[in-house]
């Protein structure tokens, strides 16, 4: 398991859920899969952790675990839904819609985005996990070499 240094028990309970073995078992899958998952990855390692479990359970603990922010959700276009843990530093994606090809940018990119959204909407953003889609410039060119967008 890879949590974090948190008391994901007291976090659950401080926002008013119960912490049920069901719930545990499935930030375990979360967390020991170590990058995104997809529903059907999450629910296999939840089914290896615990073989009573079912779909319906892992999705009922998926939604609270993302409601409370132990773990994001993101629809990146190749792979459907994802989930992953929250983490402590924000992450993003750029994502090919042509080729699926992944780049993480650094939290740097989003900083000037971020503010000018603070400054112009005074929206603040909490959600730390970003997915942009679009096409990267090889795809778009039909060129065959692996660059940066």
């Amino acid at each position: 398991m890879s949590h974090e240094n948190k008391d994901y028990a007291a976090i659950l309970r401080q926002r008013g859920y119960r912490v049920t073995p069901q719930r545990l078992v499935v930030l375990d899958a979360v967390c020991d899969m170590g990058k995104h998952a997809t529903f059907s990855e999450v629910f296999q390692r939840a089914r290896e952790l615990e073989p009573c479990i079912n779909q319906v359970t892992v999705y009922r603990a998926l939604d609270v675990l993302c409601e409370v922010g132990l773990v994001v959700s993101a629809d990146i276009d190749h792979h459907g839904k994802v989930y992953e843990t929250s983490g402590s530093k924000r992450h993003h994606h750029l994502v090919c819609r042509q080729c699926g090809q992944e780049y993480t940018p650094t939290e740097a990119h989003f900083q000037t985005l971020v503010r000018e959204i603070l400054d112009e909407f005074g929206f603040q953003i909490e959600s730390g996990h970003l997915v942009m889609t679009g096409s990267r410039r090889t795809c778009r060119t039909g060129s065959s070499s692996r660059e940066v967008p």
